[in-house]
């Protein structure tokens, strides 16, 4: 069941020198709106580097689907980042569920299921990774899903 709490909404956008390395952070409560938030505040950091548009685009509506996907499919707290270093903007998702997704065939009919499709024809790299307690035994706590894609820090400036 959802939590009904408003969003903690901790935004830590820094420009980091060398002015490539850029890095922002934020946590979310899992409600419906997360995504939309998420989006926004993505946008709003993003558009302080002056990125491309095409580049602003994606990485607003990739962030939207890997929050969505985290949203409903998770309980607990949603934890978002982006980060540009080396020419490379990724942007990772957190969560508690401990199950990795995959891309799943989706019909014309489907209202659900195309977002890690989005995210495998749009990114330049993705994957998902478990993430394990530190207690012995390391039984998997939840995971993050991340995606990747290429930005020329010269045009970010």
């Amino acid at each position: 069941m959802p939590n009904s709490e408003p969003h903690r909404l901790t935004p830590t956008a820094v420009l980091l020198h060398p002015p490539d390395e850029w890095e922002c952070g934020l946590q979310l409560t899992n409600v419906p709106r997360a995504a939309r938030v998420a989006r926004a505040a993505f946008r709003t950091a993003l558009d302080g580097l002056r990125p491309p548009r095409e580049l602003a685009d994606t990485a607003e509506l990739l962030t939207g689907e890997l929050v969505g996907n985290a949203v409903r499919h998770a309980e607990g707290q949603v934890y978002v980042r982006a980060r540009v270093r080396e020419g490379v903007l990724r942007i990772s998702v957190r969560d508690e569920h401990p199950d990795l997704p995959d891309p799943v065939p989706v019909t014309f009919d489907d209202a659900h299921g195309r977002g890690l499709l989005l995210v495998e024809r749009l990114a330049r790299a993705w994957g998902r990774y478990a993430l394990l307690s530190s207690a012995v035994g390391g039984s998997v706590v939840g995971k993050v899903v991340w995606c990747e894609l290429a930005c020329s820090t010269t045009r970010m400036s």
